[in-house]
């Protein structure tokens, strides 16, 4: 339980379209059992922003790539994942274009209600919309890399033809595959028309600027994280360019520098974190029992890089 255990514990799925909505439900809770009108926002304000690779899905006999359905094991191991959380207060997105991240989400969230813990918040969706399918708001910026098959299926071909010849394990497949993805000159991206890791960083550089933004728009001493359910190779592709290593490197050439790629249901969690006065406090990420620094400066440019890139798309 979190310090604040003697009050009600409340879970909200909620998109960034609907951010005002989020804030002024809590703004209501909040003063109800807190006495918080007339408090400041943005002061010693905490997000937890968590990005979760979807649970293990089926997968294409032929292609090795994965199918839009979750294994039945892989949705227990996320409801179990989800009777495990304690933050006070939740936000939860998956991607919009497939359905097995919100499909996770969705047996996460039911983990999170058997506790018995969190009253689930949140608009009914239309029928035939993405929130009424799954209950978890659909965001394109977790969507999986677009064609991203085009430069994965050759790799996989590949580290079938080390499995047959004994030099590869088939159980490390995946992780091997991931890791070349992310070492794949940008030329070939270009050439196959798929988006390259950097830009595909930049999707989730966006996404954690709105954890960014909520932390000034929290009342002040206020807790909360926000989990977004999302695809490999996508959290890879981020920290190979914002994470800095302890000798003050920035960047993972190699994802054996770090484990390896995400395993389906992990996680990295983002500290974002305000000061007394306001300040944004640099960025840690945490992951496999390792913090780490990110910088800021790469970040920053990831986000401005987003923005170029959409507004570009609008004048087209």
């Amino acid at each position: 339980m979190t310090k604040y255990a003697n009050l009600t514990i409340e879970y909200f799925i909620l998109n960034f379209k609907y951010m005002g909505e989020f804030l002024s439900r809590l703004k209501e809770r909040v003063a109800a059992e807190r006495g918080a009108e007339g408090k400041e926002r943005g002061k010693n304000t905490h997000v937890t922003f968590s990005f979760t690779r979807h649970e293990k899905p089926t997968k294409d006999p032929d292609s090795g790539m994965s199918m839009d359905q979750i294994l039945p094991e892989g949705l227990d191991r996320a409801k179990a994942t989800g009777t495990a959380e304690d933050n006070e207060y939740l936000l939860v997105m998956g991607s919009r274009k497939v359905k097995r991240a919100r499909q996770t989400g969705q047996s996460y969230v039911e983990g999170v209600n058997e506790t018995g813990l969190a009253e689930v918040i949140n608009k009914e969706g239309a029928k035939g919309s993405k929130i009424a399918e799954f209950g978890i708001y659909a965001m394109s910026d977790l969507d999986p890399v677009q064609d991203a098959g085009k430069i994965l299926k050759p790799i996989l071909a590949e580290g079938k033809k080390l499995i047959a010849d004994g030099k590869l394990e088939a159980s490390d497949l995946e992780a091997w595959a991931i890791n070349h993805y992310v070492k794949t000159p940008d030329a070939d991206f270009e050439a196959a028309g798929v988006p390259t890791p950097r830009q595909t960083a930049t999707e989730l550089a966006h996404r954690l600027e709105s954890g960014m933004n909520m932390s000034k728009r929290l009342f002040e001493n206020l807790d909360t994280k926000v989990n977004n359910f999302t695809h490999g190779p996508k959290l890879e592709c981020l920290l190979k360019y914002v994470l800095k290593k302890e000798d003050g490197s920035v960047g993972v050439q190699d994802l054996d520098e770090i484990g390896g790629s995400f395993k389906p249901g992990e996680s990295m969690d983002f500290d974002i974190q305000r000061d007394e006065h306001g300040e944004l406090k640099p960025l840690t990420v945490q992951f496999r029992g390792e913090t780490y620094e990110v910088d800021m400066e790469t970040l920053k440019q990831l986000q401005d890089e987003y923005k170029i890139a959409k507004n570009a798309e609008k004048e087209n």
